[in-house]
C-alpha cells in the first residue's frame, strides 16, 4: 500500500497516533500508554479497530514487515 492508498481523515490521524504511541512504548516509555488508549478510544471504524488490536499483539519491525511491505 502507498501512502496515496491511506485512508484519510479523523480515524486515519488517530490510527496514526495510536501507533505512534505504540512505538514509543516499546522503546520504554510508559507514560505513553495513556496517549495510545485515548487516541486507540477515537477510532470508529471496524478496520481501524482491527488494525489496532493487531499492532498491539506485535512489534513495530513486525508491524512494518506485515502491513507495510
Amino acid at each position: 500500500m502507498t501512502g496515496d492508498q491511506y485512508a484519510k481523515g479523523p480515524c486515519a490521524t488517530s490510527w496514526n497516533w495510536a501507533t505512534q504511541g505504540l512505538e514509543y512504548l516499546e522503546q520504554g516509555y510508559s507514560k505513553a500508554q495513556e496517549w495510545v488508549d485515548s487516541t486507540r478510544a477515537k477510532l470508529k471504524t471496524p478496520s481501524a479497530i482491527a488494525l489496532a488490536d493487531a499492532a498491539q499483539g506485535m512489534s513495530s519491525l513486525e508491524w512494518q514487515r506485515v502491513y507495510l511491505p
